[in-house]
């Protein structure tokens, strides 16, 4: 989850001053980072044993160009979506992502494979 109170327009800003619908929203999406950092570090601890460190580095940096570096991790028997190749790393051998277009923003997953059967997944 990348929501932070930053990416609003000023305009947008002061109405959710004036709303009081910011009220405590700074605190839930830290909460929720945290959360989701927690969860991945554990995840990416097993991942670095059976891929190695470099592919877990690859990984979350693929994450941030992606601009979901606070996103949580699933994991995943089968990934959804279509095939890419990528030869900007040679750790990570398939990335299968799905995108859909939604009142004028852009939502998606990325699958990364780990092992047979076994993808970690994204939200983008």
């Amino acid at each position: 989850m990348n929501n932070s109170i930053e990416e609003f327009s000023q305009d947008e800003k002061d109405f959710l001053e004036w709303s009081g619908f910011n009220e405590g929203w700074e605190e839930y999406v830290k909460e929720i980072q945290v959360a989701n950092k927690k969860s991945n570090d554990r995840l990416f601890r097993v991942v670095e044993k059976i891929k190695g460190r470099q592919f877990v580095r690859d990984f979350y940096k693929l994450m941030k160009f992606m601009k979901s570096p606070n996103a949580r991790l699933r994991v995943v028997r089968c990934p959804t979506g279509q095939k890419m190749t990528d030869d900007r790393t040679n750790t990570i051998s398939e990335i299968w992502v799905e995108l859909k277009y939604t009142t004028g923003e852009m939502e998606g997953t990325v699958g990364i494979r780990v092992k047979e059967n076994r993808w970690l997944q994204f939200a983008v």
